[in-house]
């Protein structure tokens, strides 16, 4: 401001306060995370500076506590420095680079103050650069999703000139949709991209020329608006974006001070007009009709009435042009080269470069009850276009329509043709029909006949299955109690075996204690 104060960039018409921070938090790349508060030129400097003062700074590369609870102000960010170079007699000017280095703050702490600050609410925007050297795409969203999520919802603005990135927070890529971007970051959110100037030869100068245009006024307010249209409101672009417009759009009417009745008088103005007008809104009898009669008045489409001068209760002129006011309108246009043109309102001329189509209120409300008529207002719009004209657009048109005419019509005869052979030949066609009929009834009947026989087949088919499957189940029960009875047998065999091998084994014994003279006999 100091600058613009000794007469310097005059040539901008807004300067706004921006202040980048640096976040206690390193991204992959081994960057301090960073973000952008841009302030309206409406907050007092104080109100900043009570802001910046409740900010509490971190020093980067912990070690010190000595500076613990000091605002991010000059004098913190000189301590700062100061504490990080380990020396107290350090000057200031390089004590407080130092601490412009490597003074961060915390986030949460930032936000709170600047919610919390008075004078400030809804005159700051937070940017988030995305893309960019310290962005948060540095920062994985599979390691720390959560947290790019908390940055996208509380930031309004997104710091990129990327294409895709732009497509998608306009909700137009194919990786999200806008409900999606409405219900996990908040809402759509406009790109924009500055030189990143960091000297005056690198001012208003972006990487590529990219530069950001903005469809607004040259206020804070106006560039507030992108956050609600960020599609309708922002191009990066190296030219301007914005379509070529005819020198022959308005860019201003003035009208003259006149006394119409006693009941009426207009005092003298001249009313700017935005090249991308398509609408006006006012109240009722606010003068909207009688801005745009006086404005068709210029022209030849309005000027120029049938002979019978038919009433047009909606028309200003009108009503007004038999008390003969010394009313003059005066029209401008964008066209550096196309002089201005003036006119009494009662004067039959017109400016002769360019055409207009005046649609009156009333004549709207016409042509929207009776299609025909529309379709042929339309076409007489398009065809008085000079460019249109002069293409043979309107020949071929006709040429084409003429065509359709006549395979209408071939269509039509064929069609009558159509229906008078069917009227010859119904009879024939029904009768044919009935045979076909009484044809198709005999075969029904022989199909149902051979149908019950098929079905009584399977019936007594269905009989003799069921006795198979009981002679079946009989035949399992007994294999299963001869099963049963050949385990019992097995078992019994196998003890039998053990009976005899014990009597062997007694026999044995009896002979051994024979041989040794020793009476005992043990029984088998």
């Amino acid at each position: 401001m100091e600058y613009r104060q000794r007469g310097r960039l005059q040539n901008f018409d807004l300067i706004l306060p921006n202040i980048e921070f640096r976040l206690n938090i390193i991204t992959a790349e081994g960057n301090r995370l960073n973000f952008h508060i841009i302030f309206s030129d409406t907050v007092d400097v104080e109100d900043i500076e009570d802001f910046l003062n409740r900010v509490k700074l971190i020093l980067s590369e912990p070690g010190s506590s000595s500076f613990q609870g000091v605002g991010c102000s000059q004098r913190g960010l000189i301590r700062v420095g100061r504490v990080y170079a380990n020396n107290e007699n350090l000057p200031e000017e390089e004590a407080l680079k130092i601490g412009f280095r490597q003074a961060v703050v915390d986030f949460a702490q930032l936000l709170n103050e600047l919610e919390n600050t008075p004078g400030l609410g809804g005159k700051y925007l937070i940017m988030i650069g995305e893309d960019t050297h310290g962005g948060l795409s540095e920062i994985p969203y599979d390691q720390a999703g959560h947290l790019r999520t908390e940055f996208y919802r509380k930031c309004h603005v997104i710091g990129s000139s990327n294409e895709s990135t732009i497509k998608f927070w306009l909700g137009k890529s194919e990786k999200i949709s806008i409900d999606e971007l409405i219900d996990r970051f908040g809402g759509c959110k406009p790109c924009i991209r500055g030189s990143d100037a960091h000297s005056f030869d690198r001012l208003c100068k972006p990487t590529n020329n990219l530069f950001t245009w903005i469809k607004a006024d040259p206020t804070f307010e106006g560039l507030k608006q992108i956050i609600y249209e960020p599609e309708e409101r922002v191009r990066i672009h190296e030219d301007n974006p914005e379509p070529r417009k005819s020198i022959y759009t308005l860019s201003s009417i003035k009208i003259s001070n006149s006394k119409i009745s006693d009941e009426l008088e207009i005092e003298e103005q001249q009313i700017p007009l935005n090249p991308n007008l398509v609408a006006v809104i006012g109240g009722k009898g606010s003068g909207k009709t009688a801005l745009l009669d006086l404005i068709a008045n210029c022209f030849e489409d309005r000027c120029k009435r049938n002979d019978d001068k038919r009433e047009d209760k909606n028309s200003f002129v009108q009503r007004i042009e038999d008390q003969k006011p010394d009313l003059t309108v005066e029209i401008s246009f964008i066209g550096e080269d196309v002089e201005n043109f003036s006119k009494q309102l009662t004067e039959e001329v017109f400016f002769p470069h360019s055409k207009i189509t005046y649609l009156p209120q009333g004549k709207i409300e016409e042509y929207s009850g009776d299609r025909i008529k529309l379709h042929e207002k339309i076409k007489e719009i398009i065809f008085s276009n000079k460019d249109v004209e002069e293409s043979g657009y309107k020949e071929e048109f006709e040429k084409l329509s003429e065509g359709i005419k006549t395979i209408e019509k071939e269509i039509r005869d064929v069609n009558s043709e159509i229906h008078n052979l069917e009227e010859e030949t119904r009879s024939e066609i029904i009768s044919e029909l009935e045979g076909k009929k009484s044809l198709k009834e005999g075969e029904l009947k022989d199909k149902e006949a051979k149908l019950q026989e098929l079905l009584k087949k399977i019936g007594d088919s269905k009989e003799k299955v069921e006795e198979l499957k009981k002679e079946e189940d009989s035949l399992r029960s007994k294999h299963s109690q001869l099963e049963i009875m050949k385990n019992t047998l097995t078992s019994l065999q196998n003890k039998i075996n053990e009976l005899l091998e014990i009597n062997s084994r007694i026999n044995e014994i009896n002979s051994d204690l024979t041989k040794l003279d020793i009476p005992v006999n043990i029984l088998p």
